[in-house]
């Protein structure tokens, strides 16, 4: 659910080094935005702006709800489970021994996956409601400019079922498509 009535941390804004369109919110109060978006915000006036404004007001609402806590833990709490396979993996080709760690490998790798895709569910969720936050705060204008720029580079890797699943953020064009829906029932 949505966190209610809470306040706002003070955000430590930052400016990531990058010539990409993009931003990131992290630890309690913190959010990074990407040199190239600042460009392109100074580089196309009001409507740049605009775009900025959507962009940072998405951030803004994965902390709001409290998103960073829940999603960086989850995180990093895979990469033991990596290195365990990894290990395993290299132990697998020692007779006798090979034959137990080949089986912890397997089920490793079951675990892996399964938390890789409950993290992708999460994930998609926290960017619908950090969408859905912007669009409250800040409208939607420049949150759906931020999709349209952002459109072409959105090539999902594998064309199955699975492979889309695993992407951390949902299809821009689903995300398009669901803060329109919510701006109509705004109105």
């Amino acid at each position: 659910g949505e966190r209610q009535g809470g306040r706002m941390p003070r955000i430590r804004w930052q400016v990531l080094d990058s010539n990409d369109y993009n931003a990131m919110a992290y630890g309690k109060n913190q959010v990074a935005i990407s040199r190239g978006l600042v460009q392109y915000a100074i580089d196309n006036g009001v409507r740049g702006i605009e775009t900025l404004k959507g962009v940072a007001a998405h951030e803004m609402g994965h902390l709001h709800h409290g998103d960073t806590r829940v999603y960086f833990p989850l995180l990093f709490a895979s990469w033991p489970m990596r290195l365990f396979r990894v290990l395993m993996l290299m132990l697998s080709g020692i007779p006798i021994l090979g034959f137990f760690t080949s089986i912890a490998y397997g089920v490793t790798l079951a675990i892996e996956g399964i938390s890789w895709g409950l993290l992708g569910s999460v994930s998609k969720t926290c960017e619908y409601r950090a969408d859905r936050f912007a669009c409250k705060v800040a409208g939607g204008d420049g949150l759906l400019d931020f999709f349209d720029i952002v459109k072409p580079l959105d090539i999902r890797k594998g064309s199955s079922i699975l492979a889309h699943y695993m992407q951390s953020h949902p299809p821009t064009e689903a995300r398009r498509n669901r803060v329109e829906k919510f701006l109509s029932s705004v109105v």
